[in-house]
């Protein structure tokens, strides 16, 4: 059963091909493609989308023998260390901890480390009051600051127990979410509009110790406390040991659900943590990797926005183009920080902006030429600020109201479109989604002088994030050809793309029909380096579609078929061939 074809062929044509079913059972569907090289549609170019994510878990030998055949596949773009251990990993591991808060020597290096936070949300229904939950100070709303609970369904609450840790909250509330309200209900910060309800205990004066909060009953499943000012006084920070809500005298646990942290979601989290893990890979590990390519490949840093400073990102610009003279230019601040998974998350859009600014003057202070992007979430994430925005809309338009519009390197963005499933119908179905997302990215940069020449980074895809089957299946090559097909027609010439990731090791070794989570198989054995179907489909693109590595610019041309079943895209190259890519769907 043909899954691609590609064609060499004249200026203008058409190409007659047959599109099989799923099943030899099933007829041939006769279809016309229509090329038109005299029409162009947009540009690319090759080595912006073509990448991987490399993670610090890697071993720096495995890099080392993938290495001539990325080199031959054409990729050329690196993200390290990508995912959420970005959040979490102290680049030098030559430092000191003050306060709480990691400062890497200014002169010495060593291979950095993991490290967790201390002040978790989740510290507050532990059950120990040893431990506490403490808001971060930086922030735009230091005037609210919340803690919610989810119970898992609707459920009836009349009594709020707080133990505050220090700093308590002077003046607060106690607040129920509007079960009627059903936008987002499974994940309030998420919501586009504001629902949550205040209960008849009205502003509540903290007293710090121990508090019991009684009000009139309410039934919903989230319950929350909205702190107004901090015991420490104006901008101070807020903590709390232990949260729980009765109802009708017994104790209400949190869920264990996918949807927040044992149950409980914070509107910050103080930067304070401690050594977690080594790194297998390091930086300069990473950039002997980088350097084996010939030309160098180009490596994308994302520092840590969510357990890191301003001053420790500087500091790696420092080592990284200034005393090693890598000259990096592209650095991604933070992972998915709208998120609660993250360290540090869930920022609302206008804190993550705050921050943003403050990384990007500490950053630049030290090399003005570096790109910046942000801030790493969904094309359709909501903002957070509940106010039925985007969060790329209210982060750039944070950055305008600060003055600061020309403060935007580029929009980086993290897509699974087939998000923990299998269901292949409904992945081959998702490219198309570009279409949408692409017109509404460019209306969120709106408030930019020139949106639609904002640089588009994909730093993190793949067709799902659990499913053991689908990455050695056809339609996931079927699926990745289609689906970056769709997002250079969109976005062009401002497009980059770094897949996640470029090796996993988390599936069954033995089994080579299981795949790994990944572009290669990580662990050793029979199966190491074993591509996925995803991999094969990025490897033909680059090497027979595109020109493997190339910095010039290639033309997209126009492109139709007669059959809904088949997708095309033409490459005009810069040397003169029209190649097109034809992705075949499955029936």
């Amino acid at each position: 059963m043909p899954a691609f074809a590609f064609f060499r062929h004249c200026a203008l044509c058409s190409v007659v091909a047959l599109l099989l079913g799923s099943t030899q059972s099933e007829a041939a569907v006769p279809g016309t493609v229509t090329v038109n090289a005299g029409r162009p549609v947009t540009g690319f170019v090759p080595w912006q989308v073509f990448g991987s994510n490399v993670s610090e878990t890697l071993d720096v030998g495995d890099l080392l023998d993938l290495q001539p055949t990325l080199q031959n596949m054409g990729d050329r773009y690196f993200r390290f260390p990508g995912g959420s251990d970005s959040d979490n990993y102290h680049w030098n591991g030559t430092g000191s901890y003050v306060n709480g808060i990691w400062v890497p020597d200014g002169t010495a290096y060593t291979p950095g480390f993991l490290c967790e936070q201390i002040y978790n949300c989740t510290n507050a229904v532990d059950g120990l009051t040893g431990t506490a939950w403490v808001s971060d100070s930086d922030t735009a709303f230091p005037s609210s600051q919340w803690l919610y609970v989810d119970f898992g369904g609707n459920t009836t609450v009349d009594t709020a127990n707080i133990v505050w840790g220090t700093p308590y909250a002077a003046s607060f509330q106690v607040q129920a979410w509007d079960p009627n309200y059903s936008d987002n209900q499974w994940a309030p910060y998420l919501a586009s509009a504001n629902a949550w309800l205040g209960t008849s205990a009205g502003t509540v004066s903290g007293t710090g110790g121990s508090q019991t909060v009684t009000f009139t009953p309410v039934t919903t499943r989230y319950m929350r406390i909205l702190m107004t000012s901090s015991s420490a006084g104006l901008g101070g920070a807020y903590s709390v040991a232990e949260l729980s809500f009765s109802g009708q005298g017994n104790l209400l646990s949190p869920s264990q659900n996918s949807f927040a942290q044992n149950g409980v979601v914070s509107s910050s989290q103080a930067l304070a943590n401690g050594y977690s893990d080594s790194a297998s890979l390091d930086f300069d590990g990473f950039m002997t990797f980088c350097n084996a390519f010939q030309p160098t490949a180009t490596p994308l840093i994302t520092v840590n926005f969510g357990t890191g400073t301003p001053q420790e990102a500087a500091a790696w610009v420092h080592y990284a183009n200034i005393v090693r003279g890598y000259h990096i230019r592209y650095w991604e601040l933070g992972n998915e920080m709208n998120g609660y998974w993250e360290s540090g998350g869930p920022l609302n859009a206008l804190d993550y902006a705050h921050r943003y600014l403050e990384f990007r003057d500490a950053m630049t202070a030290v090399d003005p030429s570096i790109v910046l992007f942000g801030p790493v979430c969904g094309p359709p994430d909501p903002s957070n600020n509940l106010d039925n925005n985007t969060y790329i809309a209210d982060f750039a338009q944070a950055l305008v109201n600060a003055g600061r519009p020309s403060a935007l390197g580029g929009i980086s963005v993290h897509i699974y479109p087939n998000w923990d499933s299998e269901d292949e119908t409904a992945l081959l179905a998702t490219p198309s989604e570009w279409d949408d997302w692409g017109p509404a990215m460019t209306a969120a940069l709106s408030s930019q002088s020139n949106p639609s020449a904002i640089p588009i980074l994909l730093s993190e895809t793949n067709a799902d994030s659990a499913g053991t089957v689908i990455n050695a299946r056809l339609a996931d090559g079927l699926w990745y050809a289609d689906w970056v097909g769709r997002y250079l027609k969109n976005f062009g010439a401002r497009s980059f793309v770094t897949f996640f990731t470029l090796m996993g090791a988390e599936y069954e070794q033995t089994d080579p029909t299981q795949g790994a989570y990944g572009q290669f198989e990580q662990a050793p054995g029979p199966y190491q380096y074993q591509p996925s179907a995803a991999c094969g489909a990025a490897q033909l693109m680059s090497e027979h579609w595109a020109i493997p590595g190339d910095t010039r610019t290639h033309t997209l041309v126009s492109s139709t078929a007669s059959v809904q079943l088949l997708s095309v895209y033409s490459d005009l190259r810069p040397d003169g061939t029209l190649v097109s890519v034809r992705r075949i769907h499955l029936v």
